[in-house]
């Protein structure tokens, strides 16, 4: 097994994902984290705590996976030069929060779907013993958090101006902050009111140890065959929902160029082999309850 393991900055590891030179197989399934596991997250980094190896593996080699950018990237027609293994929940999510100018999908703790902007109370992070997961605060796409079936106004960050005034940080801004920054101090400066030492602070305490965040990185070098390729995947895909046999075998067809989730379940124009063998019997036939 040939591979290399090292540190990267999140800045950079986020700079690739945006440029399409680190993007998933596509044989990986799309997911959503809950708001929980995001908040979470987001709480580590940001206390320089651990979350974590990344894997990657580096393109070129005699194993071609089908490359598709994470989520909410432009990456189409962009070749990458690794494609990553195991993180894709890590990194789409802190690619949506701190990087992305657009909301990050999240599932609700009922299940729902929606899409919601991260910000950082800056006076909450700056409390001694702070629980920064409870001080991050989510809003709906338009900034303004709604109670009462959408008829009263709980939160309204819909203009820098009220962000500066609740003193909450949008956290899709933490790697460029200093136009933000300078814009707060500026507002309150005309009110009379200096805030610039907790400011000041904010950004020395908590948008630095993100800014200098580094995440440890295994590379897999391209010269690996695709006996050990598969095995690594199979046993680092073991955390949160784990990953079946099913799938599994897919990734390791998909390294010949063969889709054998598209094979067996089939497209919206034509039926699979399950859809094929179930036409030949009764709707509560044998094959009824067949899985993959």
């Amino acid at each position: 097994m040939s591979f290399d393991t090292t540190k990267t900055s999140l800045k950079d590891l986020l700079g690739q994902v945006h440029e399409g030179k680190l993007q998933l197989p596509e044989f990986q399934r799309d997911y959503v984290w809950n708001e929980g596991d995001v908040r979470s997250l987001l709480e580590s980094i940001a206390k320089g705590f651990p979350v974590g190896a990344l894997l990657t593996l580096e393109r070129g080699g005699s194993i071609e996976f089908k490359p598709r950018g994470i989520e909410g990237t432009s990456v189409e027609g962009v070749a990458p030069e690794h494609l990553l293994l195991d993180g894709q929940q890590r990194m789409t999510s802190l690619y949506k929060t701190i990087f992305s100018k657009d909301p990050a999908r999240v599932r609700t703790a009922k299940g729902q779907v929606v899409e919601r902007f991260f910000y950082l109370s800056i006076e909450a992070a700056l409390e001694p013993m702070c629980d920064l997961e409870a001080a991050i605060e989510l809003v709906p796409p338009d900034r303004v958090r709604r109670t009462n079936f959408g008829k009263d106004v709980e939160l309204d960050l819909s203009s820098p101006e009220r962000e500066y005034e609740q003193m909450l940080f949008p956290l899709n801004q933490t790697l460029d902050p200093l136009t933000w920054i300078l814009g707060c101090i500026g507002h309150w400066s005309d009110k009379g009111q200096p805030r610039m030492a907790d400011i000041q602070r904010f950004q020395n305490e908590v948008l630095n140890r993100i800014q200098s965040y580094a995440m440890p990185v295994i590379k897999l070098a391209k010269d690996n065959s695709r006996e050990a390729v598969c095995t690594v995947f199979e046993k680092v895909n073991v955390g949160g929902k784990k990953l079946d046999a099913f799938e599994l075998v897919t990734a390791i067809y998909a390294a010949s160029g063969f889709d054998l989730r598209e094979d067996w379940a089939g497209t919206q124009s034509k039926h699979g082999r399950l859809g094929r063998m179930r036409e030949k019997v009764t709707a509560k036939g044998v094959f009824a309850d067949l899985a993959s």
